[in-house]
This record gives structure tokens, sequence and C-alpha cells, in this order.
């Protein structure tokens, strides 16, 4: 249990912040509905859909997720001109995210990802997209829009899903103009390259993209601290925080200790997502002035929260404050109304 007066302030201090994000956006759909035979033209099951709905994904979940803790979002990606990209912003507006740095093309599909569901069992997944790059031009106007609003931000999460958005220059230029205005920059990486993440604050992989960043095994824990630790050094990051999905998180740092924080998770129902959740905690934890160490347990609290639930969800400050609470009564120290909205 981390320190009651430490973390209470933390929670507190979410609201107000305002945390920039730059990523690749997505609609994640879901068809809900029931198997009771095989087909005859195939060995697949007949799904009959029930239900049907949609959350945002990817660096839009992200943002949702910022919102849901009480700071303010400001989210910069592209959609299509198309129905799914409309939807999109429609979900994110409706959350009051800030979505004026959400460009359109024309040449391009929104990225969906539809996922069809029986007796709580994900069937198959169908994802529509186009992972080409977007045009340069595109990319020098994104940085140039969003280095305007640098003075006005508390940190910034980059959120990386491969989509084609965050071209290198985007990358290095976003970076770049964070540290111009001494903004923290926290970053979910994604590929083999890391140096285009170079001078980020803290980088955020899992083990799968920690291995490809490094090219080192990471099967268990040990070998994950290894790997964390070469490429902490490649990249002259800050921090280096590692999800290890049931086996928790673990904190590295130059010149000190890593620390390991044991998964919140008692049952698992769903991680998708998950890793959004966490790195937006840690954004918005950072910008409300925490220290990395109780940054990094809220944020391995939050997606412990995350994967009890199904689909991409944002977990709110007062499920936060409530889970903090519970604990403080489990260990005989209460905490009344700590961070809860009246």
């Amino acid at each position: 249990m981390r320190p009651d007066a430490t973390v209470a302030r933390a929670v507190e201090a979410f609201l107000g912040k305002r945390i920039l994000i730059i990523g690749d956006l997505m609609l994640d759909r879901y068809w809900s509905g029931t198997v009771d035979r095989i087909s005859p033209e195939a060995p697949v099951p007949i799904v009959r859909k029930l239900s049907a709905f949609a959350n945002p994904g990817g660096a839009a979940n992200a943002a949702c997720n910022v919102a849901a803790l009480g700071a303010g979002a400001t989210l910069f990606g592209v959609v299509g001109q198309d129905e799914a990209g409309r939807e999109l912003q429609r979900i994110l507006s409706g959350r009051g995210i800030d979505c004026a740095g959400i460009s359109i093309a024309t040449s391009r599909p929104t990225t969906v990802k539809l996922r069809i569901i029986a007796h709580d069992q994900q069937v198959v997944r169908i994802d529509d997209e186009d992972t080409t790059s977007i045009d340069a031009s595109l990319g020098a106007d994104v940085v140039k829009r969003a280095g305007r609003m640098m003075p006005g931000v508390d940190a910034v999460l980059v959120s990386d899903y491969a989509k084609g958005f965050l071209l290198d220059g985007v990358v290095k230029g976003i970076i770049s103009e964070a540290r111009r205005y001494s903004k923290p920059v926290i970053v979910d990486p994604k590929g083999a390259d890391f140096e285009r993440y170079r001078g980020a604050t803290i980088i955020k992989p899992n083990r799968h993209e920690l291995g490809a960043l490094t090219g080192l095994p990471v099967r268990d824990h040990a070998e994950t601290v290894h790997a964390a630790k070469q490429l902490l050094r490649l990249t002259g990051s800050t921090a280096l925080v590692v999800t290890e999905g049931k086996d928790g998180m673990t904190l590295l740092r130059p010149e000190i200790a890593e620390e390991h924080f044991p998964s919140f998770a008692r049952g698992v129902y769903d991680v998708t997502g998950a890793g959004d959740t966490a790195v937006a905690m840690l954004a918005v934890a950072l910008a409300a002035g925490a220290r990395l160490s109780d940054a990094v347990w809220l944020s391995n609290l939050a997606a412990g929260l995350a994967v009890r639930e199904a689909g991409t969800v944002a977990i709110s400050r007062d499920k936060i404050a409530k889970a903090i609470d519970a604990m403080g009564r489990r260990n005989g120290k209460r905490r009344p109304g700590v961070g809860h909205t009246p």
C-alpha cells in the first residue's frame, strides 16, 4: 500500500491538468451474440447478433482515460472521411475531449477493429485499416499546430500503434517541442526503432514491445529487467516503465535500483485497452506533480481495474479513489472522501 497522503494529494490534483495526446486513432466496434450451431458451409460457428456498441480505441482510448481521470484532453490524430470517423469524433466530443487536432484524410479509412463476441468469448476480430504513412506535409502541420499548444499543457502522451500517423518526423518533432517548453513526454511505443523515441521522459513498453525494441528475450521478469536496462541506456530516457501483464509493472531509472509493482488484477476479463489506461494514468499523475514511483503505482492500479471489464474502458478518477479507499479500510486506515466527486 502506498502512503496515504502522497497518493491522495496526487489524485486530488488531477482536476484541471491538461494533457496533449497524439497518436493513432481507432474505433473499436463490438458485436455480441450467441452461438447455437456450426455453419454447414464451413467448420465455423454461426453467431446470431444480439447487440452492438462502439468505443474509442488506440490513442482515442488513452484520451478517454485522461478525461475520465478529470484532466483536460486535447487529441491529435487522423480519421477518414467516413461514417466511422464521424462516429468516433461524436463519441470523443461527448466525453469532453478537444478534437480540434484531429485531421480528416480523404485518401484513407478510419481504422476500425470489429470484435465479434459470443458467450463472453471473442470469436474473431476484423480489422479495416490503411497503415501507409500519412503525407509528410500533414505530419509537419501536426507538429506545428501541436507546438503552438505546448505552453498550455502539463504533459504530452504519444500513443504509437504503427498505423501510419506517427511518422519519425512527427514523433521527433513533438518530443523536441515538448522539451523546448519543459513538458514531460510519455511514450507508448511500437516497432523496433527505439531512436525515434530518444529524448522522451518515459517510455512505457509491454514485454512484447520491449523485445521488439531491443531484440532481446523477455520471457520472464529477470529477462525483462535485463532488456529494459539496455533500452534505458540506449534511449537516454529519464525512466522506463514496463508493463508485464500478470506480473505487474517495473520502473527503471538510471543509477537507481529497479522498483517492481505486483499486479492488482484479481480476475482478468479482458486486457483490451489496458495499456492505454496505464499510460494515461502515468501522464495525468505526472502532470499533477506525483512522484514517479507513485505515478507508476497508480498506473498499475488503473490497469488492474481496466482488465476486470469487457472491451476498451476508461477508468474514472472516482473508481481510482474508491479502490484506494477500499485498500485503506482493509489496512485499517480509513481515508474518507479521498478524491470523490460530490
